[in-house]
């Protein structure tokens, strides 16, 4: 059959729920089609989530959870990503260092192409505040997986005025890459002289991103000294 069933509607209990094989591939094919949406958003999420989370755990296979995260290729709500990215970030630091990591990252960069691109760059008069969380999430992981536009538009933002929803994602992904020497040090010096403490902190945690090692040294000589 080509029926499935979801427990825990919109997430209106604080737990989790495991399924057998055939529903999980039932909702693997649901949603990696145009019918995606028949299932909620707050569903959409869960299953993500619990997918990852039973995975990590032991309790089904990694190809019924990625079966079910493929389905990301199609989703533009902040609201699945959120806690998909909390599993990557996971993963990625298990990786780091192995050869899979970049077969990992490129997985990620095509499965977030869409939400990257329906997010777009620039922050709009009419977003609410799932738009810019989903703008901010889709630049910082397009980035951080390694997209060399994103890293480029990033680094090009450095010498811009950048909107302060955004200001930590284009700061700490401008900064990765060397010969960020002149941009840093204009950074810097707008730290220092920022009276306002939130200001302070954002400047500050884009600084720490700077992929520089002797100027990261040198800030943090001064910043904890």
């Amino acid at each position: 059959g080509t029926n499935w069933f979801i427990f825990n509607l919109q997430q209106i209990g604080y737990y989790r729920v495991n399924y057998d094989t055939n529903n999980w591939n039932q909702l693997i094919r649901t949603l990696n089609s145009e019918n995606y949406h028949q299932i909620h958003v707050l569903n959409r999420a869960q299953l993500v989530d619990d997918a990852l989370t039973f995975a990590f755990d032991g309790y089904i296979s990694y190809d019924i959870a990625f079966g079910i995260v493929s389905y990301l290729e199609r989703e533009t709500d902040y609201i699945p990503w959120y806690p998909a990215t909390v599993a990557f970030d996971k993963i990625d630091y298990i990786l780091k260092g192995r050869s899979l990591q970049s077969q990992f990252r490129r997985f990620v960069r095509i499965l977030m192409r869409r939400f990257y691109v329906t997010n777009g760059l620039e922050n709009l008069p009419t977003d609410g505040v799932y738009e810019q969380f989903g703008r901010e999430l889709s630049i910082d992981w397009t980035c951080r997986m390694g997209d060399e536009r994103c890293l480029s538009y990033a680094y090009s933002k450095l010498n811009s005025e950048i909107p302060k929803p955004l200001e930590v994602t284009l700061l700490c992904n401008g900064f990765k890459g060397l010969g960020r020497q002149t941009e840093f040090v204009a950074w810097y010096r707008k730290f220092q002289s920022a009276s306002d403490q939130a200001d302070r902190l954002r400047y500050l945690d884009g600084l720490t991103c700077s992929s520089d090692l002797k100027t990261i040294t040198d800030l943090l000589e001064t910043t904890l000294g």
